[in-house]
């Protein structure tokens, strides 16, 4: 008989991958198909030339046999290489909302697969934490699409902590011809825009930033219900308001007051990661897509895409 675990992922899977459809519309897909361009044009047949035609794929020597002008016809090479990499590492677990980071990321994942699907393209997979631990080359089909999104949901890291520079090699070195690069993180690493630059020479790498509120807000209004994952909130320690914190990358735990200067600091903190994060992509001009878990409905995980789209439309 089936563990309740394994049902419990199933239905999360099956759950997921609802959604996922629900939400990549043709509007969507056809937007990732313009963005994102097939490898070149081949030639697929010559026709009679009709109103319109470009003149410039006109077959002189046909149309001279022939007595009429017919024009060269050509279709779109399409098939992508699209790498979807994600961070499975501890402090992906944390949650101060319905999902946790890694459900949004599993979530993402589909989206991204189910895009890629939609659009002949083949999709891999791959999930690290300090180091890399599962590596799916990349295929097409929707068991495929499901294998991919149960990995993502079942797989336990080995290690706690987060190496992205170590991630992005791995990538360069397994990824021969060019491909998308969907980064699906917290990205809460140091030291990895070297590897991150390298790595976008020859591929088309995409930040997809996963972020929980309260990472940047500690607040006592942030107290309001328990917590899992990273900086965990275990208990109040007395009326006073001092609550435990946990930082599940490296196990320190400390108590502190939510009203205290401390916590002022934290968000200050919190604040300057983000604007050097995002700086780091300015510079790599890398086009970033952002995503948090206290999303509300479907359409907030919809409009980090559109904008995204949109922003690369203007630019090609």
């Amino acid at each position: 008989m089936m563990s309740t675990p394994a049902r419990d992922v199933i239905r999360k899977v099956k759950r997921i991958e609802l959604v996922t459809r629900r939400l990549v519309n043709p509007q969507l897909s056809g937007a990732y198909h313009s963005v994102f361009k097939g490898r070149g044009m081949d030639f697929d047949e010559v026709a009679a030339y009709v109103p319109g035609d470009d003149v410039r794929f006109i077959d002189w020597n046909v149309s001279a046999r022939s007595g009429a002008l017919h024009v060269k016809r050509y279709v779109e090479e399409r098939e992508l290489t699209v790498q979807i990499l994600v961070d499975s590492s501890s402090s992906m677990r944390f949650g101060s909302t319905a999902e946790s980071k890694r459900t949004l990321a599993a979530q993402l994942a589909a989206v991204f697969a189910v895009l890629a699907t939609r659009n002949n393209d083949r999709i891999g997979l791959t999930i690290f934490d300090h180091e890399t631990n599962l590596h799916i080359p990349p295929k097409k089909g929707r068991k495929h699409v499901m294998r991919l999104i149960t990995e993502v949901l079942e797989h336990r890291p080995r290690q706690s902590t987060t190496d992205l520079s170590a991630a992005f090699r791995y990538m360069a070195r397994v990824t021969s011809r060019k491909a998308i690069i969907f980064v699906v993180s917290d990205f809460l690493a140091d030291g990895w825009e070297h590897e991150c630059k390298l790595l976008a020479r020859r591929h088309d790498v995409v930040p997809v930033v996963i972020e929980d509120p309260r990472e940047h807000d500690l607040s006592t209004t942030s107290l309001s219900r328990p917590l899992t994952g990273w900086r965990r909130f275990w208990n109040n320690l007395w009326h006073g308001g001092l609550v435990e914190l946990e930082d599940l990358e490296s196990g320190l735990r400390v108590a502190v007051d939510p009203a205290s200067e401390r916590v002022g600091a934290f968000a200050r903190q919190a604040q300057q990661g983000c604007v050097e994060r995002d700086r780091v992509f300015t510079r790599l001009k890398l086009d970033a897509m952002n995503f948090r878990t206290d999303f509300t409905d479907d359409a907030d995980l919809v409009r980090p895409l559109a904008t995204f789209f949109r922003r690369r439309s203007r630019r090609s």
